[in-house]
Order: C-alpha cells, then sequence, then structure tokens
C-alpha cells in the first residue's frame, strides 16, 4: 500500500497552512473526519507521513499530529531543508 502524506503548505507569515491529505486538500475543520475516512481503508495503526513546509509555524504541526494520533495512528515526520538563499553582488 502506499504511504499516506499529510502536507501542510505554508502561506505565508500568520497565515493558517493548507492541509492536504495525499494531495487532496480539506479545510482544516474536514481534516479529521476525511482522515478518519482515508484511515478506514488502511491496515489498523497504519502510519502517517507528515510533511510540513520548513517556513511555517510549527504550531500547525503539532495540532496535526495531535489529530493524527487521537485517530489511533503514528506519525512520521518528513524533513526538507530549506534552500540555502543566493546573496546577489549590487
Amino acid at each position: 500500500m502506499p504511504a499516506l502524506v499529510v502536507r501542510l503548505a505554508y502561506k505565508g507569515y500568520n497565515n493558517r497552512p493548507d492541509i492536504y491529505i495525499d494531495s487532496n486538500q480539506v479545510s482544516w475543520q474536514d481534516f479529521e473526519p476525511a482522515l478518519r475516512e482515508k484511515l478506514a481503508l488502511y491496515p489498523p495503526h497504519w502510519p502517517i507521513c507528515l510533511d510540513g513546509d520548513p517556513g511555517m509555524d510549527w504550531q500547525y504541526a503539532v495540532e496535526a499530529i495531535d489529530t493524527i494520533r487521537g485517530l489511533g495512528a503514528e506519525v512520521i515526520l518528513l524533513s526538507r531543508q530549506q534552500r540555502p538563499v543566493k546573496m546577489r553582488d549590487h
């Protein structure tokens, strides 16, 4: 079975990130019921990969983790490094 991925997409400073289950965007209000429905298709205790943009406020990752763990699933955090910013000579 393919991995189940929850992705948090950064939308700028002080903005709640968009949340996706696999490639489908859901609202934060619909996240738990949509994830519960998706998890019903997987074996019990199937792990969920959580991918969050490096620039976002990680309080939203914690909120997503709480929801995921509340449904009885384990969380695997995916890590991405920010690309280095090139400085231009003026």
